[in-house]
């Protein structure tokens, strides 16, 4: 089945060693991001098992702080170059000893309230991340080889991006121009997924379920191959919705897509333009109102 793209995360299976120039090296726990321009950029490489991420409206200036009693394992060090960051928290010792989970610690990533217009992005090797409370940004992409994504609430004015290897990408809520979503061997659940009528929506998993309760979504593709995909059709959809599996069933609990398994439209004039395209190989397909 050619249509099938599921995307790796190469750049997460590079262990985090590069050495930024003119990067200062951070002795200390915690440290504040200052100077962060208005549409600025934080990049976050880190072997740290955890990585919290929340934003609060009383909140003016970021801060990362490195928390646990094993924080001291850790080498930090931040480049601040025209008010966009690059923050790199490596393990000191060899990074087999993250897997056996001895290392004990977080990454806790406090963005500012006015960070609307900024993007932030993280690396992480072998940890979980965790947005906690609702934030927003204009870009996010958060991409982990060995660990779960958990997403409270993430609103961004252009692309929303998470990635997993190995581990499972869940949440309350989504909201962005754009959203993509990738695992290997995880399952993809939201509650609520937002990207508004002339956005995109792109969902790949191999060996795990796709279930959007409330998709907003009028371009969307949906791949897998042997979990199985929930999800709705949006109100007011005009186009044509693919629903495609090898060895699955399907079941069409959607009014408007009286046949299941072939092309079919909501309405066939020539005005139609939104389109959903969802495929398996073994796994179940279920579509509903």
């Amino acid at each position: 089945m050619k249509r099938f793209l599921f995307l790796i995360p190469v750049f997460c299976v590079v262990a985090m060693t590069v050495i930024f120039s003119g990067a200062a090296t951070i002795n200390n726990s915690s440290f504040d991001i200052e100077d962060l321009h208005d549409n600025g950029t934080i990049t976050i490489f880190t072997d740290v098992p955890s990585v919290i991420i929340e934003q609060h409206k009383s909140v003016t200036s970021g801060q990362v702080r490195l928390v646990g009693k094993d924080w001291s394992k850790f080498n930090v060090s931040v480049d601040n170059i025209d008010g966009n960051f690059t923050i790199e928290v490596e393990l000191k010792g060899e990074k087999q000893t993250l897997q056996a989970n001895r290392i004990n610690s977080e990454l806790r990533v406090e963005l500012p309230a006015d960070f609307q217009n900024g993007s932030l992005l993280i690396n992480t090797y072998a940890g979980d991340c965790k947005i906690t409370s609702n934030v927003s940004c204009s870009k996010m992409g958060l991409s982990t080889y060995s660990g779960d994504i958990e997403v409270v609430g993430a609103t961004a004015n252009e692309k929303i991006s998470l990635t997993t290897y190995s581990g499972s990408i869940t949440g309350r809520s989504l909201a962005a121009s754009a959203i993509a979503l990738s695992t290997a061997s995880g399952n993809i659940k939201f509650d609520r997924l937002d990207v508004g009528k002339e956005g995109s929506f792109v969902a790949n998993s191999m060996s795990g379920n796709v279930e959007i309760k409330d998709m907003v979504a009028y371009h969307v593709a949906i791949d897998s191959i042997s979990g199985n995909v929930k999800c709705n059709i949006p109100k007011n959809f005009n186009g044509a919705v693919v629903a495609r599996t090898v060895v699955g069933k399907i079941q069409n609990n959607y009014h408007n897509l009286p046949e299941a398994n072939i092309q079919t439209s909501s309405d066939n004039s020539n005005t139609a333009t939104d389109s959903i395209h969802i495929y398996t190989i073994t796994g179940a397909i279920t579509i509903k109102d």
